[in-house]
């Protein structure tokens, strides 16, 4: 079974990003099977301590969004993979998408 991990940082409400979710699926062309699970990073708890380090060493750095993939039956390494599309999708809605999309306030030029 697979499971991969990401972190990022938003100014978006979790409910926002979570409503762009279907439209990152569809066009990353992520698998049903692919279970994607975003919260608050500071509402994360793992007992693995390598994953809680991951996670201490985000909060840091300011990312303050984690996403844990699931896919079953698939190496941690196609997990991952798919995790990769899921994280370029948020990354797009977040730099292209901003204003309109998630509401977030762009650098003035």
């Amino acid at each position: 079974m697979g499971k991969a991990y990401g972190f990022f940082k938003c100014d978006a409400s979790l409910e926002k990003i979570e409503a762009e979710i279907p439209v990152i699926r569809r066009v990353s062309e992520i698998p049903d099977l692919v279970q994607l699970s975003f919260m608050k990073a500071e509402d994360a708890h793992y007992s693995t301590p390598k994953i809680m380090e991951f996670l201490e060493e985000s909060i840091k750095h300011g990312w303050n969004y984690h996403v844990r993939a699931f896919y079953p039956s698939v190496p941690p390494e196609k997990t991952a993979d798919e995790l990769v599309l899921v994280m370029q999708g948020v990354l797009f809605f977040i730099l292209i998408m901003g204003n309109g999309r998630f509401g977030i306030n762009q650098p003035k030029a």
